[in-house]
């Protein structure tokens, strides 16, 4: 079964920007983490911070926010390729399969026409 429900990045930003600065600093996200019951050093917050932020201004936009939680490749496309590489594999063993057997066959109509 497919999840239907998509993870709302807009939305999980807000949430994290309570004050609506418009960025998410280390205060917000401290608090955020506090919020859920995670408690978090001053240094372990900046450095989820130094992960995501691109510019270097020690706070995260909305976008490098999204950036860093998107993954690189969707779920569905990675599944997709790992389905795909299994059909290419049945191929290739059924085409190894089926010329062992054109083989066979070949061997076989060989020793008939010596034998005949």
């Amino acid at each position: 079964m497919e999840c239907e429900k998509q993870f709302d990045y807009s939305k999980a930003f807000h949430e994290i920007d309570d004050w609506s600065y418009g960025f998410i600093d280390k205060k917000n996200l401290k608090s955020f983490l506090r919020k859920y019951g995670q408690v978090a050093t001053t240094k372990e917050v900046m450095s989820i911070i130094r992960r995501m932020d691109l510019d270097g201004d020690a706070r995260l936009s909305k976008q490098e926010f999204i950036s860093g939680l998107m993954p690189n490749e969707p779920y569905s496309k990675l599944v997709k390729r790992q389905k795909e590489k299994e059909r290419s594999r049945s191929r290739f063993i059924e085409k190894v399969n089926n010329q062992g057997s054109k083989y066979l066959n070949y061997q076989d109509t060989a020793i008939n026409l010596v034998h005949g």
